[in-house]
């Protein structure tokens, strides 16, 4: 995978039809990207694990860092 000057990483995700259309209808609903409605959803996600595992809450997640520094991936 090649990695960009700003950090970040193209990855290929294989979603089944069904829950792409339906992630695509809620990043609609919500004025965003459909990268940029996955990103969000992956950080929500590692941020609820990490804070289940005994985390603080004060440790942010890289993935969180980059979608709140990042409004150039607002489409």
């Amino acid at each position: 995978m090649a990695v960009g000057h700003d950090g970040l990483q193209d990855v290929l995700l294989h979603l089944p039809a069904s829950l792409r259309d339906r992630a695509e209808e809620m990043a609609s609903r919500e004025c965003l990207s459909l990268n940029l409605f996955l990103v969000m959803a992956v950080a929500e996600k590692l941020q609820r694990l990490q804070l289940s595992g005994g985390q603080s809450r004060d440790q942010d997640l890289p993935t969180a860092r980059i979608v709140a520094h990042r409004p150039d991936l607002i489409h």
